[in-house]
């Protein structure tokens, strides 16, 4: 008996030891360092690794069906509209002779496909051993990016300089380790996102909140260094929104007094569409206008948001032309050309751009099946708040968006699994309303 059990134990500590392994390798391939530091060679040799390994996640995912994982409806749905965004209208654009640049389509798709593949089985598998990976690797990752930012100003870290593209001008910034652009928002923000979620769901512990605090600061310090006002209030919104969950949370259960209007107004069918809507009036210019005041002289702004106002006006001249199928990956050359940049800077217009009327109708139906399956478990509040972040990223995203950039979905990975917030565990019968 006692050596079955030895030997129970020793397959068990190596199926572990293999799943650390496997997914701390495959989230360290989606914050590719070393492609902004040493060049586009390694950049090439890195998206043959990401793309075998996707077609590796594809055959791992088949085989676990029979070992009882099931994709979730609403994951499907968001691997169809990216198939579409990133593939699909691609071979449409091929199709009619419009140039497109294959290897973007190889991949930004595989990318995107092995990265929900790992967050959606390692849900499955164990939801606590994948956050505790991913935040490893992406606090890690960020927090060296972030502190690049400082180290090296001027010589690869923050370059900031104002360029002319096509007689429109432009403000572009360097950062140094991750990214050099701002592609570093998009991935440092929705880590911080599951680095509190990872404290409040799984591990509470004083040295956690003290790694959370140490993140959270660190992000707001780089965020207001390189003046990206709306990134660093963002970044202050995810701990304080938690907080003042977590306070009513205690009102309720101590008071029994019936829910607030804060915990009322927090349905999500409700959120993302008029956070979509504020990307669609803001990218018509509607919302600039009622806000130049304070633009212009409590921000110092011009209203132009740094040229984007040009690339919007660009991007719906061009949508225009190709309303329903969009443009795909066409050349990152031919996208400067038309629209001034290489992405549209702004969901809204991005998923019409690369997709046309299609995508954004994927869109709308992936983001309702989430808002349903999320809404099963309507008085919880990690799930109030994973449902708040997203509707924070989506305001967001109306003046910093690229399609490929898909950090932001381990988030809705997450709110797909309602399971997470059993109370079950942990004594976590405390987290409900």
């Amino acid at each position: 008996m006692i050596i079955v059990l030895e030997q129970v134990m020793a397959r068990r500590k190596v199926k572990i030891v293999q799943f650390n392994l496997i997914w701390t390798i495959g989230f360290l391939l989606f914050f590719k360092p070393a492609s902004y530091v040493t060049g586009l060679t390694v950049s090439r040799f890195l998206n043959f690794v990401v793309l075998c390994i996707s077609i590796g996640m594809v055959i791992l995912a088949l085989l676990l069906f029979g070992s009882g994982y099931k994709m979730k409806k609403p994951v499907l749905w968001l691997l169809i509209l990216c198939f579409w965004v990133l593939a699909g209208s691609s071979v449409l654009n091929l199709v009619k002779g419009n140039p497109i640049d294959p290897s973007d389509v190889a991949v930004y798709f595989s990318s995107t496909l092995c990265f929900v593949l790992l967050c959606d089985i390692g849900c499955w598998y164990s939801p606590e051993r994948t956050c505790r990976i991913f935040l490893i690797v992406g606090i890690l990752m960020c927090s060296l990016n972030a502190i690049s930012m400082f180290i090296f100003k001027g010589v690869g870290g923050l370059y900031q300089e104002t360029v002319t593209v096509n007689n429109y001008e432009m403000i572009t910034s360097n950062y140094y380790l991750l990214a050099r652009d701002n592609a570093s928002y998009f991935w440092s923000w929705p880590v911080l996102v599951m680095t509190w979620f990872y404290y409040y769901r799984f591990n509470t512990k004083k040295n956690m909140r003290r790694i959370a605090l140490a993140y959270t600061f660190l992000l707001a310090v780089s965020y207001i260094y390189v003046w990206s006002v709306l990134a660093a209030v963002a970044c202050l919104c995810v701990p304080l929104i938690l907080l003042l969950l977590m306070h009513e949370l205690k009102k309720e259960k101590t008071q029994q007094k019936k829910k607030n209007w804060f915990i009322k107004l927090i349905k999500l069918k409700l959120l993302w569409p008029l956070g979509l809507i504020f990307n669609f009036m803001l990218s018509r210019g509607i919302i600039i206008q009622w806000f130049a005041p304070v633009i212009e002289n409590v921000f110092n702004k011009k209203l132009t948001l740094s040229g984007r106002t040009f690339i919007w006006e660009r991007a719906y001249a061009e949508i225009a032309k190709s309303p329903l199928i969009g443009y795909g990956c066409e050349p990152m050359d031919l996208s400067i050309e038309k629209i001034i940049l290489n992405h549209a800077h702004n969901m809204f217009l991005e998923i019409m751009y690369r997709g046309g009327i299609i995508a954004l109708i994927l869109f709308i139906i992936a983001f309702i099946l989430i808002s349903n399956k999320a809404d099963r478990i309507k008085n919880n509040v990690l799930s109030k708040f994973l449902i708040l972040m997203v509707f924070i990223f989506i305001i967001c995203s109306s003046v910093e968006f690229a399609f490929y950039r898909y950090h932001y979905l381990i988030i809705l990975v997450f709110l797909c699994h309602t399971e997470l917030f059993s109370t079950k565990t942990r004594g976590l019968e405390l987290l409900h309303l």
